[in-house]
């Protein structure tokens, strides 16, 4: 057994798969044996391991905008490591950190998704997210996966972000109803637009007669 903090002795390979494989490759009965041994104790290493990292890590803040860094189209985070997590992270080098973004609209966060143009600084805890929306609210979290096959760890969630405005909306007015009152008026009702682009002032209503219908004759 390793030290009593049990991370000094962590597996540097949290995959167990290819290494028993690969150190028991064999097609008789007495190695395939060996191979399922290795992975049951492989398995119950990375187990004990996650959960020690787990209990220790303790609560891991949201990440928060860089004053100033945030533009139209981008936003700078950083986060901060409690000094139990930062000896835990620096000692080993088996646990990823990505940011998971979502929109604080109800309708456009259904589940949060990675931020694929994310650029982690490297030595720093700090990313730069990138091809952002304008005008737009963000928040943001920590994934910290610690094994392939095992539940990641997750901050809290940040406050909500704002990107800055810039140009014309780039999506129309959504549930647009229109309802006739009586022979002279009709009500017509929308929702702003997902994506305005910046502070939406007023809205310009067009109306356009409908040409009647050839060949058709109404009765009253």
């Amino acid at each position: 057994m390793g030290q009593e903090n049990g991370t000094d002795d962590a597996p540097s390979d949290l995959w167990c798969d290819g290494g028993c494989r690969r150190d028991h490759n064999s097609t008789d009965g007495h190695t395939r044996g060996q191979a399922i041994y290795c992975l049951r104790g492989c398995n119950l290493a990375i187990s004990s391991y996650v959960d020690d990292i787990k209990a220790r890590m303790g609560r891991i803040v949201a990440p928060i905008p860089i004053a100033g860094s945030i533009s139209n189209t981008s936003v700078t985070l950083e986060w901060k490591w409690n000094a139990t997590a930062l000896g835990l992270l620096h000692r080993n080098h088996v646990i990823n950190v990505s940011i998971k973004w979502c929109h604080s609209q109800p309708e456009m966060c259904s589940a949060w998704e990675a931020v694929p143009n994310a650029t982690e600084r490297s030595g720093q805890s700090l990313v730069t997210v990138n091809e952002l929306r304008p005008y737009t609210i963000y928040r943001f979290r920590l994934v910290i996966v610690l094994a392939s096959d095992r539940e990641p760890l997750t901050s809290e969630e940040s406050a909500p972000v704002v990107t800055l405005p810039s140009g014309l909306p780039s999506s129309p007015p959504i549930n647009l109803e229109v309802v006739v009152l009586d022979a002279n008026r009709i009500s017509i009702t929308w929702d702003p637009p997902y994506y305005p682009n910046g502070p939406l002032i007023s809205y310009s209503l067009n109306i356009q007669e409908a040409s009647s219908r050839k060949g058709y004759q109404g009765s009253q």
